[in-house]
């Protein structure tokens, strides 16, 4: 009963306090967690400007589709000092990158871009030697400019990895006109269907969602995985899981 209150409670109470949280504690509690769990060498999946801190004498091989030059034209960019990329390739299949290379696996913000979550946390348990981590850090859609969406069910993630993204995707994209952009007009929500790129948030996480989902896709890929921590990080959900 008191988990059921405190998962109702934690939008309200961060929300108001995110002006002030938000700042280094938030960006660097994922690093914390990695502190405890992260030895060796491992790999962070787009680090972008914020790669994760991990342990004295662990090493980290980041990779990413684009080298950074990508984003130098781009001004919201200007200014940030991004991560260049060791590895560059498709962060959800990692189709270059052999079996059981890494001690450890961080894909920060990651997820939630991937339109079958459940096919690249197969491909990320596949890079990690047995004993190692996954460290997986996803938005929490309550503080967000998803806040509008419907969170994501297990149901739906399943049936994406089972008959394939490509059928669900213009869902997505109308939900996202409709709930994050505002738009109402049929002819424009579907001129933003037409238009819209892969790189947006096709599914969504709560701290409890997101643990289900976990679980779920864990039982379905066979049980390779076994959960170990999962917390809510002021604005995201952060888990660690063990490769069996």
């Amino acid at each position: 009963m008191l988990h059921s209150v405190m998962l109702k409670a934690e939008p309200f109470v961060l929300r108001a306090l995110s002006p002030i949280l938000k700042g280094k504690r938030g960006r660097l509690q994922r690093s914390i967690m990695a502190q405890k769990y992260l030895v060796g060498s491992g790999a962070e999946i787009g680090a972008f400007e914020q790669p994760t801190l991990v342990p004295h004498g662990a090493s980290t091989t980041y990779i990413d589709r684009v080298p950074s030059s990508h984003w130098r034209n781009h001004p919201e960019y200007a200014g940030l000092t991004l991560v260049e990329p060791d590895i560059l390739d498709d962060g959800a299949t990692l189709g270059s990158v052999a079996d059981a290379s890494f001690d450890y696996l961080v894909a920060a913000h990651m997820l939630e871009h991937v339109d079958n979550p459940i096919a690249a946390l197969k491909n990320w348990t596949r890079v990690v030697k047995k004993g190692g981590y996954l460290l997986i850090i996803v938005p929490d859609m309550r503080f967000t400019f998803d806040s509008e969406r419907e969170v994501t069910t297990v149901e739906h993630l399943i049936r994406d990895h089972e008959q394939g993204p490509a059928a669900s995707a213009n869902e997505h994209y109308r939900e996202i006109a409709t709930k994050c952009d505002g738009l109402t007009d049929p002819s424009a929500i579907e001129a933003f269907v037409a238009k819209a790129q892969p790189a947006v948030h096709f599914h969504t996480f709560t701290l409890e969602s997101f643990v289900e989902f976990l679980l779920a896709a864990n039982r379905h890929l066979g049980g390779p995985l076994e959960l170990i921590e999962a917390q809510l990080n002021i604005y995201e959900d952060i888990a660690v899981l063990r490769v069996r």
